[in-house]
């Protein structure tokens, strides 16, 4: 460059507890550092009690002060994890422990009851046990798309669907699991993408051993 100047503002993000002391990102802020780069660290902890509960009572539309102990153990049990805490809201509903009171008018629930049940610890394992609950077809579906990232191109779906009779209805699997809040839809190019990246690695783990011979050959043929 030239122009003596001309700025350079790189922003980038990873997890603490995915990245090891020798991965690149730390050679690079060290590498930056050292020529009198400003880097900027910024931690980003769980979200506080008063934002779970913000979320909570926009989610309900009920008063902070009525849904401050249900936001409590959500916090509890989420750490703040702003993913975890919208799952585990969606798990509350699905096993019938959060439900609307037509004559209360509102969402209630029992306090006792949920902070008893086993919830589980993390967004993965909670995302796994809802994704187990899906037809076998979606599941199928989800963990084809799981192998090819977190984006699949509408080009694979539609090799995937050409190839076998088996991917036939493939792209319809796909919608259901739109339709369920695992994948967003863009329906200008037709592609996939799956939500949170949380949501493509449980979607993978969910490839059992006899599966994998199955799911290794559907995505080399796609590949070549």
């Amino acid at each position: 460059m030239s122009d003596p100047y001309v700025c350079i503002y790189i922003v980038g993000s990873y997890r603490t507890n995915e990245v090891q002391t020798d991965h690149p990102v730390f050679r690079l802020t060290k590498a930056l550092e050292a020529t009198n780069v400003h880097v900027t660290k910024v931690n980003l902890d769980g979200m506080g009690i008063d934002d779970v509960n913000h979320i909570i009572s926009d989610a309900l539309g009920i008063f902070p002060r009525i849904c401050m102990p249900l936001s409590q153990l959500v916090l509890r049990k989420t750490k703040g994890n702003p993913l975890f805490v919208l799952e585990c809201l969606r798990s509350l509903v699905d096993r019938d422990l959060l439900q609307y009171s037509v004559r209360a008018r509102r969402w209630v629930w029992d306090t006792e009851t949920i902070g008893a049940e086993d919830i589980a610890d993390n967004v993965c394992e909670l995302l796994t046990t809802k994704m187990t609950g899906l037809p076998g077809s979606t599941q199928f579906a989800l963990k084809i798309a799981s192998c090819f990232g977190t984006t699949l191109d509408s080009k694979v779906v539609k090799t995937l669907m050409s190839a076998s009779p088996n991917y036939s209805n493939f792209e319809r699997e796909m919608d259901k699991a739109t339709n369920d809040g695992f994948l967003d839809k863009d329906h200008l190019t037709s592609s996939y993408r799956f939500v949170h990246d949380k949501v493509r690695e449980a979607a993978y783990g969910l490839i059992q051993e006899d599966e994998r011979n199955e799911v290794r050959d559907c995505v080399y043929s796609t590949s070549h």
